[in-house]
């Protein structure tokens, strides 16, 4: 990426946990290599703040003014989170690298539990619809499912070093959660019925976490209206969806007391539209035992090896590599982004692993 740097912590965060549960699956020591030097990358690239940065120029400077690689509360930050958490679940406990992730970690959570902006409860509207103000960026329900993923971690886990108020994170995974059943569509009868609005009134596919964040929260903290409520977009609003092919966003509107859909886009379709439902179903299934969700999840994984609108396969099993995206019908983006492969790798490695051990 010539404008931003050569490597980002956002691609690396996700390519280590893929090593790293890769490890967990296999015993094999090269993925726990490999996940080891990509966690120590991500620890470099800590700023004082408690965020982290996001790209390094190819000098491996780090591009610390950028606006997609300041260490801010953004979406880079919440996926090292992620990858700490699962570093710590695999990671052994005498290893040198468990105390600086753990300290780091606890440093980071602490600065969003001081942060004033996440403790708010001031909502505002967008075309009619409510938006709840203290998530991250000020509505981005995609990036606060990625931050409860990484919290929820925390509340599971021992801590080596830097002290976390259990509490506390318990609190704030709760007002998160809040905040996103806020943007759950209620339109009955609608193909948008049940969805998890990513930002504003609009859904994305791209990285839209939040039935997974739910599910994993709520089964944390024993809450069944978090998980209620992941259940209604998988069992409504999935199954509409992929009658009709991925979508890749579209918007609403409330008029007249009535939510209408507007400015549906189903170009491009990206991998990482599908990972997100491919992991919620997954772990919908690990807490119903209902084979309906695994179901579900083989259904949406299958848009990688050919049931997608370009009637090709997106996934190459010999090299692991992927396509970038549709862009319309039949016509595929031929780039290979490490995202992409990375994406694709996290919902074959998920699968195989519900479908041998479940």
């Amino acid at each position: 990426d010539t404008l931003n740097g050569m490597a980002s912590v956002s691609d690396a965060s996700a390519a280590a946990v893929f090593y790293l549960l890769q490890y967990q699956n296999t015993g094999d020591p090269e993925y726990l290599r490999k996940g080891r030097m990509l966690l120590k990358f991500l620890l470099a690239m800590h700023a004082p703040d408690g965020y982290f940065y996001n790209y390094i120029w190819k000098d491996t400077r780090i591009h610390a003014d950028g606006m997609q690689s300041k260490a801010v509360p953004a979406w880079w930050s919440w996926q090292v989170l992620w990858a700490f958490g699962e570093a710590l679940d695999i990671l052994d406990p005498q290893d040198q690298l468990t105390y600086m992730i753990s300290r780091y970690r606890n440093i980071l959570i602490n600065t969003v539990i001081h942060d004033g902006h996440f403790g708010s409860k001031a909502t505002e509207t967008a075309m009619g619809i409510t938006i709840p103000t203290w998530l991250p960026q000020g509505d981005a329900a995609d990036e606060a499912a990625l931050l409860i993923v990484g919290m929820t971690k925390a509340l599971q886990q021992p801590s080596y070093s830097v002290n976390l108020d259990k509490t506390d994170v318990a609190a704030h995974i709760r007002h998160f959660a809040a905040g996103i059943m806020m943007m759950q569509v209620d339109a009955p009868g609608t193909m948008q019925d049940g969805a998890f609005l990513s930002h504003d009134n609009i859904w994305k596919s791209m990285d839209n976490l939040q039935a997974y964040a739910l599910l994993t929260a709520g089964q944390q903290l024993k809450d069944t209206t978090m998980i209620q409520s992941a259940l209604r977009e998988i069992n409504t609003y999935y199954p509409s969806m992929l009658k009709q092919g991925l979508m890749n966003e579209w918007s609403i509107k409330k008029e007249g007391g009535k939510l209408i859909p507007f400015d549906s886009r189903p170009f491009p379709q990206e991998v990482s539209g599908w990972r997100p439902m491919v992991w919620a179903c997954l772990k919908a299934y690990e807490i119903k035992g209902e084979h309906q969700y695994l179901d579900l999840a083989k259904t949406g994984s299958a848009w990688l090896t050919g049931e997608n609108a370009a009637k090709l396969a997106m996934y190459d099993p010999s090299t692991g590599r992927t396509f970038d995206s549709i862009i319309q019908e039949g016509v595929i983006n031929k780039n290979s982004s490490g995202r992409t492969t990375i994406e694709a790798l996290l919902i074959m490695q998920a699968l195989e692993e519900y479908t041998s051990h479940h």
